[in-house]
């Protein structure tokens, strides 16, 4: 890890401890600068803003945490003419205890050193204060304290290791919050003692009136007396944590909960993706016994009937083309197949661009155009914005929606029927391309499922046109993944209206 121009402010009356800080955070990458005391260091930070200040506690004069005090204080920043960020502080001392811990947590500690200390360990603690790990990123924890001064402790340390806040200063403000936000909270640090409602009623209320036991619960109290302790575990904390406490056992507690927190929701992810892959099997299983069998049987039997040659040749052109035609249903089902599983597999976003939809429309309407003459259907494309509009797409998938659609409204319009394309804006402004033909229709009993994979609701088209129950579903998946939406509106015998409305770029 390299910290390029990041700049480290070291203050202690030890020129020995001085040089030897200087020289490790160099090899580290950061910019140091030197100050024997605290009259010094507020000096030198009038001259250059550091980004980080290890501080000794016991110097002559000014000790570490009045400095650091001084420092962050509104007064000291006035006096500069500017409003600036209290950089993060480390505390180095050769007299830790747990008081002079809470006493440096108090005034605003990132972390504490004591000396003397290993190569490198320095280094380490000033790289994890500028450069958290933010493993827990994504995970909430829900403080519950009736003291201001430890909530702040707590949230400063929790945003550290990259862990969303919610505060409350009593049991039932922290009731409410969980109730509202229940998925949401991955720990609960609770103090015991506090008005209104205790930590251990809390408990209560989440373990057994809300029957929720996955949430951890830190409890923290300053009685250390057993039956205390003993009454805080039997109300459902599931772990307990005694006041004053350090920066460092809080976390490790904390870590020890969330990484079980976050294992638990790995697990939860891997096994719902495990049913979710068994589904995928079960149903591609199920196409191979039902739709595939049909245009297998297919080509088997009429390739066994040409072995008898006792056909004429127009009898055995015939069959060559049923033949031709199963292979070719076949060869769509299995695209769609693969295409229906790799959509459903992939949960990464598409590579996005900005995309002329009017462009993909016109190319999708040329390539079918000879599937429209073979029915003599009139087949119009209608740009209604007068803009060419661009919308945040993938061209290909964007291609695929389109011709899916176009394909559909050919299928099911009879001869000399009509289909009419167009693009235009909503009153949002989104784009929304539209396909409206004068075909069959499609059943209200079949409305819902119409966007289902491997649903019932396929049939053949106008002039016998198999089809595969997986356009639609591939479809719709496909404009999802475009953060947009479909919908269609169809009366049996009078044509249907498919209409894809798409955000804007």
């Amino acid at each position: 890890m390299r910290a390029t121009n990041l700049k480290v402010l070291v203050v202690d009356d030890s020129s020995t401890f001085r040089m030897i800080a200087k020289k490790e955070l160099v090899k580290g990458g950061y910019d140091v600068f030197e100050a024997e005391n605290g009259d010094m260091a507020m000096e030198v930070i009038t001259r250059t803003p550091a980004d980080l200040i290890t501080m000794d506690i016991e110097m002559p004069g000014m000790d570490g945490y009045e400095t650091y005090k001084r420092i962050a204080s509104d007064e000291f920043k006035r006096s500069l003419g500017v409003i600036f960020d209290t950089p993060p502080v480390i505390f180095v001392t050769g007299l830790d205890s747990l008081e002079e811990r809470r006493k440096g947590f108090d005034v605003g500690a990132s972390e504490f050193l004591t000396k003397p200390f290993m190569q490198g360990e320095l280094l380490s603690s000033v790289n994890r204060v500028l450069f958290p790990e933010n493993r827990f990123k994504g995970l909430t924890a829900l403080i519950v304290d009736d003291s201001p001064t430890i909530r702040s402790l707590l949230n400063s340390v929790f945003i550290g290791e990259g862990i969303n806040v919610f505060e409350a200063e009593n049991g039932e403000d922290a009731l409410a919050i969980f109730k509202s936000r229940m998925h949401e909270i991955d720990l609960i640090i609770t103090d015991n003692y506090m008005p209104k409602m205790s930590g251990i009623e809390l408990c209560k209320k989440i373990r057994k009136d809300l029957n929720h036991k996955g949430v951890p619960i830190i409890a923290m109290s300053g009685n250390s007396d057993q039956s205390d302790i003993l009454d805080i575990f039997k109300s459902g904390a599931t772990d307990y944590l005694a006041k004053p406490f350090p920066k460092e056992e809080l976390l490790a507690r904390v870590k020890i909960q969330m990484e079980m927190r976050l294992k638990t929701r790995q697990l939860g992810k891997a096994v719902s993706d495990l049913k979710r892959l068994s589904k995928i099997q079960s149903d591609f299983l199920a196409i191979c016994s039902h739709d595939l069998r049909g245009p297998l049987s297919g080509i088997l039997g009429f390739a066994s009937l040409m072995k008898m040659d006792e056909f004429s040749r127009d009898e055995q052109l015939s069959m060559l083309e049923h033949i031709e035609n199963s292979g070719t249903h076949l060869m769509y089902l299995i695209n769609n197949l693969l295409d229906l599983r790799q959509l459903e597999v992939d949960e990464e976003d598409l590579e996005m661009e900005p995309v002329d939809i009017c462009v993909i429309a016109e190319k999708c309407m040329r390539s079918l155009e000879s599937l429209a003459q073979d029915k003599n259907i009139k087949f119009d494309l209608v740009d209604a914005t007068n803009q060419s509009p661009k919308v945040s797409g993938h061209m290909q998938s964007l291609f695929r929606v389109i011709n899916n659609l176009y394909s559909n409204a050919i299928k099911f319009t009879p001869v000399d029927g009509s289909i009419e394309a167009s693009i235009g804006f909503n009153n949002r402004g989104d784009v929304v391309f539209s396909v409206k033909d004068s075909g069959i229709g499609i059943p209200k009993d079949k409305m819902d499922a119409l966007f289902k994979k491997f649903t019932k609701t396929s049939q053949s088209g106008t002039k016998g046109e198999a089809g595969t129950g997986l356009g639609l579903s591939i479809t719709k998946k496909l404009v999802e993944k475009h953060r947009g939406t479909i919908e269609v509106e169809s009366e049996p015998g009078q044509g249907s209206e498919f209409k894809v409305t798409l955000p804007r770029c």
